[in-house]
């Protein structure tokens, strides 16, 4: 999704092999999401077998989390419209050799107050946060139960989450809504903190060229741009402490290896990014139209949601 003027147009999306107008949709806005995780650091890393290359079957898959404690993805499916409250959205279960536990194992149902257009999630304990529209809901890991929701007023499209350690949740709120045929800048873009028995907080806001992926990094929030291209790192209480343009733009997803390594999918690059402070970005992988990526600490292994052609691929990475 680029800027032109107050506009945002989807016009730079065709290379993605664009079918109708709800593709062109989907692929404008390049979505947002993203998943991107905050690893739990395992006591060793374990190089996999050969890991199975796909899993088909899915309704435009946005974002995968790794859930190392049950030691399986969750998977976040828009499944219609990313800006209706039309709540029939879905999160799957699935395995780490690559079968589908449950597709459907958190349903919207057509629920009044069901899940609608999941994006990025998040884990604090064993209760799933998830980002959907202008709210975040919770449902318990293990049994899919709903534990209710967090409005975030005046929010128009969350996108992403992470949680840290002490439990505080953070989530992008991407700043657009849709336009006719092309989306427009709302205003509201911004990252807010989520902390158990306190009001929300908004940490920072701004003109930051809306908001997708975010991380949280020792102590750091590090954030990706959609339409802005770049990659940022904020304290926790909001001030910059740095802004680095990438090779190509719509970012969406960022994940950390354990090597310390940040991992940046790019719709506009149709590849991933390895990222460092005070290094030069490099490409890890080439002719990847990757959502918001996902990274199984265990094995070392990327988890990328394939939202044009409803598929997860599994990508093991040199340890």
């Amino acid at each position: 999704m680029r800027g032109t003027g107050n506009r945002l147009r989807p016009a730079a999306l065709k290379s993605l092999r664009m079918k109708s107008i709800r593709t062109n949709v989907l692929l404008a806005f390049a979505f947002c999401g993203c998943a991107t995780a905050s690893p739990e650091k395992p006591s060793s890393v374990a190089p996999a077998s050969e890991p199975p290359p796909a899993l088909d079957g899915f309704s435009e898959p946005e974002s995968v989390r790794y859930d190392a404690k049950a030691d399986q993805y969750f998977v976040s499916n828009i499944n219609g419209d990313p800006f209706a409250a039309d709540h029939n959205g879905f999160i799957s279960r699935v395995s780490p050799d690559g079968k589908m536990i449950a597709l459907r194992f958190i349903d919207g149902h057509g629920a009044p107050d069901g899940l609608s257009a999941p994006k990025g999630t998040a884990l604090v304990g064993r209760t799933l946060y998830v980002a959907d529209i202008d709210r975040v809901r919770l449902y318990d890991a293990d049994t899919g139960e709903a534990r209710g929701s967090i409005e975030v007023p005046g929010a128009s499209l969350l996108n992403d989450i992470d949680a840290g350690p002490d439990g505080t949740v953070y989530v992008t709120d991407s700043g657009v809504r849709r336009d006719g045929a092309a989306f427009a800048p709302t205003g509201t873009e911004a990252i807010y903190a989520l902390a158990q028995g306190a009001p929300i907080r908004r940490i920072a806001s701004g003109q930051f060229g809306f908001p997708n992926g975010i991380l949280w990094n020792d102590g750091k929030l590090e954030m990706v741009t959609l339409g802005g291209g770049e990659w940022i790192t904020f304290s926790l209480t909001g001030d910059i402490l740095q802004r680095t343009k990438l090779p190509k733009g719509k970012l969406d997803g960022i994940v950390k290896r354990e090597t310390g390594e940040l991992l940046v999918s790019s719709w506009d690059g149709t590849a991933i990014y390895g990222v460092r402070p005070g290094a030069a970005a490099k490409t890890i992988l080439a002719g990847v139209p990757a959502a918001d990526i996902g990274y199984d600490t265990k094995r070392a292994r990327l988890l990328i949601p394939n939202m044009m052609d409803n598929r997860i691929s599994f990508v093991q990475l040199p340890l």
